[in-house]
């Protein structure tokens, strides 16, 4: 009951706040496909152990996990408008969501 009360905040909280970004899985063939994320430029976060605030320029999507064909995985592609990244990771927080760490594709 709760990961669906999760899941459904998860899937409110990308179409409302995200955009759509287009994913390509490194393992599978075909075009890549639609699905609403959450793209950070940038973004700041409390490190528990030490309470300080910790800033990044490295840019993430927050996505939920199911709206996605198979799990993210080092090297998936990502287009975020005109932009291509490759996905470095997954982050996922146990609750069906995801940060994924982005770096530019400089091959496209």
């Amino acid at each position: 009951m709760f990961k669906d009360l999760i899941d459904t905040a998860l899937g409110i909280m990308t179409t409302t706040m995200g955009e759509v970004v287009y994913y390509q899985h490194k393992n599978l063939k075909g075009t890549p496909y639609k699905i609403d994320a959450v793209f950070d430029e940038s973004w700041t976060f409390v490190d528990p152990d030490t309470m300080a605030e910790v800033s990044s320029n490295e840019p993430r999507l927050g996505i939920r996990l199911r709206d996605l064909k198979i799990e993210p995985v080092k090297d998936d592609k990502v287009i975020v408008g005109r932009r291509h990244f490759l996905v470095k990771d997954s982050l996922e927080d146990g609750q069906g969501g995801s940060y994924l760490p982005l770096h530019l594709d400089f091959e496209e």
